[in-house]
C-alpha cells in the first residue's frame, strides 16, 4: 500500500501492533517513510514474541526449580544475581543464553534435555 504524507505530522514513523490468539506471536504492521519516493510504505513483519518451543522451555525452567524445591530469591542467590533475574528469566521477558542454562541446570539438577524436550 502507498500512502502520501500530507502534514509533516504524518510523517511520523508508528507501529501498529496485533497480538495472536495466545499472544505466542505478534504481528507488527509498520509505516516507513520513503524519502526518494515521498510517500509512505505499509508492510506487516512477524515478530516471534514466544514461540511454542520457547514457551515449553520456559514452562520447564520453573517446573524445575519448583521440583527443586527453590524459590526464585533462593536460585538468585546461588546465582550471584538479584531475585528479578530469575522472574525475568521464567516470564520469558528475559531470554536465557546457553551459559545461564548450565548454571540453571547445575542447580537444579537437570539435564539439558530436560529444558528443550
Amino acid at each position: 500500500m502507498y500512502y502520501t504524507p500530507k502534514s509533516s505530522e504524518e510523517m511520523k514513523v508508528f507501529r501498529v501492533t496485533q497480538k495472536g490468539d495466545k499472544g505466542e506471536a505478534e504481528k507488527s504492521n509498520i509505516l516507513f517513510w520513503d524519502i526518494q519516493n515521498q510517500g509512505i510504505y505499509f508492510f506487516t513483519m512477524s515478530k516471534s514474541v514466544f514461540t511454542a518451543e520457547y514457551s515449553n522451555f520456559l514452562k520447564a525452567l520453573r517446573l524445575a526449580r519448583k521440583e527443586a524445591g527453590l524459590t526464585q530469591k533462593e536460585v538468585a542467590q546461588l546465582l550471584g544475581k538479584p531475585q528479578s533475574f530469575v522472574s525475568k528469566c521464567e516470564s520469558g521477558e528475559r531470554r536465557v543464553d546457553a551459559v545461564e542454562l548450565k548454571q540453571f541446570a547445575k542447580i537444579y539438577k537437570k539435564s539439558y534435555t530436560f529444558f528443550v524436550k
